[in-house]
């Protein structure tokens, strides 16, 4: 007796652990369904096992079955709600109905009954508050299956009761524990993983997990998203033939050396651009940390990746603007210096030409006499090389008015057209609707002169120079030193060789140039600086080398009455 019981405790043991662990599979596999529709397939697993218990059933009296239908409908209705208790419930009754008996209607309301109990105690079975309160639910579900035994005649009861209360208490309180451990601890688990997941993938960094090897276990949803691909297509791969890395084997290179010395015990770290949908191109700063087991063997990498494509370029738009802030700061003390000279200079000229002039009224031989007058156009020379100096330093006195931008430029293209001959093609584009202006006609017909003279030395074998005029509004924040409001934009240019980077940083300086000596004082582009600066305006210059060079001045706009009474006068002559 006692070794036929142990094979039915040892039978009703492995149903209760399959079904323990078949449960764990389905919600493994049904994470993401609606509730309802778990608790239907739950309740569904639950009624099979219950009918394999009534199939392995043993009599232990005339119509009366000793099984586990009754932990199994407890389980269920404890562990996976009501509506699963009720699907297994009515599984197990109706498959007992066929097998009829004295035991039928008595199991039939015990089934019932463990339904009902499992709803009402619940709570009870929950491990976290302590086995004595889940031990103390199984033995008064066991209580209940043995008191339903008395309902069928008295000596049929206490036979089939001394025959099963054995197997009874240990199925209930053992075999329940096990099916609910198995249950309850995968659901921590998974529950476990889940937060564990979502923290990952709400993370705005690259994170994932790589075997020694470098093949990837796990990525976070927003390395995955970057790609656009699921965890499935780079499961398994190494990382460096990942999309990732984008097919380039230099990246995919380092990302191997690192991997290889993170495996070492290295925690590494490298910045690399990765390409990702959309073909765009993001740097991230990677570093990879060696996951240890308790015997110090690196069983894992961690992989980190930081996006710091922003701040990279915040870094680069630093880089400029503080070089931008150099170069206006020594363009600024270049021009007080030379300002300064330049007044000193130009009050000895003056004391020279005087006396030159003087010298000139007398009686000379002819020698003396031309030596006297080539002492003068050095003079002059000077004293134009003084002037541009006071542009550039703009100490120089302008005399600004309301003018029409449109017909300097048009003018001065007609002289341009005689000066630099029919190797160089001149056009202007004009907008009909610009603005007037406000500023120096005659300092604007020079600045024009002298940047149409350097677009001539860039273009020995011909091209072309274009003059282009429109309407501008500066906001704030575009320059550092304008006003933001209405300007007049003027662009000029050539086609000629350009300018490399290093020059063209330099190319407002006084005295920069790159003609050969005797070709230029440097002070072409220097005295247009100054010019625009002085009269409120602002200069760009754009240049690559063999694409040619453009210059873009923006000038004021005339403001108020003086630009509407021109533009009802109609007379430009008058304006200028």
């Amino acid at each position: 007796m006692l070794r036929e019981q142990l094979s039915i405790l040892g039978l009703d043991f492995a149903l209760l652990l399959l079904l323990g662990l078949g449960q764990s599979t389905l919600e493994r596999w049904l994470t993401g369904w609606p509730p309802r529709l778990r608790s239907v397939v739950s309740g569904c697993w639950f009624g099979v096992v219950a009918i394999a218990t009534i199939l392995l059933a043993v009599p232990v009296a005339p119509g009366v079955l000793l099984d586990d239908r009754g932990v199994v409908i407890l389980a269920a209705s404890a562990f996976c709600g009501p509506l699963a208790g009720i699907i297994a419930t009515l599984m197990a009754a109706v498959f007992r109905l066929f097998f009829g008996g004295v035991g039928m209607w008595p199991g039939v309301a015990m089934a019932l009954s463990m339904l009902l109990l499992g709803i009402a105690l619940a709570p009870w079975a929950r491990f976290d508050r302590g086995l004595n309160r889940a031990i103390a639910f199984t033995l008064i579900g066991a209580g209940v299956q043995a008191a339903w035994l008395f309902v069928m005649p008295w000596d049929v009861a206490v036979a089939a009761l001394l025959a099963s209360w054995p197997t009874l208490l240990a199925s209930y309180v053992l075999g329940f524990m096990l099916a609910g451990f198995i249950i309850v601890r995968e659901r921590e688990r998974s529950e476990r993983e889940r937060r564990l997941r979502a923290i990952l993938d709400w993370t705005p960094s690259f994170i994932g997990l790589l075997d020694p090897t470098g093949r990837v276990i796990q990525a976070n949803r927003t390395a995955l998203d970057y790609i656009g691909v699921d965890e499935e297509k780079v499961r398994g791969l190494p990382f460096w033939q990942c999309p990732w890395c984008g097919g380039d084997p230099e990246i995919g290179e380092r990302f191997r050396h690192a991997v290889g010395e993170a495996a070492a015990g290295k925690v590494v770290r490298l910045e690399a651009e990765l390409a990702g949908t959309g073909l765009r191109c993001r740097t991230f700063d990677f570093q990879l940390h060696p996951i240890r087991d308790d015997a110090g063997r690196v069983v894992m990498l961690l992989p980190e990746g930081r996006d710091i494509t922003e701040q990279k370029e915040a870094q680069v738009q630093l880089r400029e603007t503080e070089e931008s802030l150099r170069q206006a700061q020594k363009m600024e003390a270049v021009g007080q210096l030379t300002g300064g000279i330049a007044h000193d200079f130009n009050n000895l000229l003056a004391i020279a030409h005087g006396n030159l002039e003087l010298m000139q009224r007398q009686r000379l031989d002819g020698e003396l006499r031309r030596l006297v007058e080539a002492a003068l156009r050095a003079v002059s020379r000077g004293a134009t090389l003084t002037q541009h100096l006071l542009a550039f330093s703009r100490k120089q006195h302008l005399m600004p008015t309301v003018v029409s931008m449109n017909q300097i430029v048009a003018e001065t293209a007609t002289m341009l057209r005689r000066i630099l001959g029919d190797s160089i093609v001149v056009t202007t584009e004009l907008a009909p609707d610009l603005r007037f202006g406000y500023f120096d006609p005659n300092q604007l017909e020079t600045a024009l002169l002298n940047l149409a003279i350097n677009a001539r030395d860039a273009m020995p074998d011909g091209g072309t120079l274009t003059m282009s005029t429109s309407n501008a509004c500066l906001e704030t924040g575009m320059t550092e030193e304008e006003p933001p409001g209405d300007y007049l934009r003027l662009a000029v240019r050539d086609s000629g060789f350009g300018m490399p980077s290093e020059v063209l940083h330099r190319a407002f300086e006084p005295f920069f140039t790159t003609k050969p000596v005797g070709r230029g004082s440097g002070l072409g582009l220097s005295m247009v600086y100054g010019f625009i600066k002085q009269s409120g305006g602002h200069i760009e210059l754009d240049s690559t080398p063999g694409h040619g060079t453009t210059v873009v001045i923006f000038l004021p706009a005339a403001e108020g009455y003086e630009a509407e009474e021109l533009a009802e006068s109609g007379s430009l002559a008058t304006a200028l």
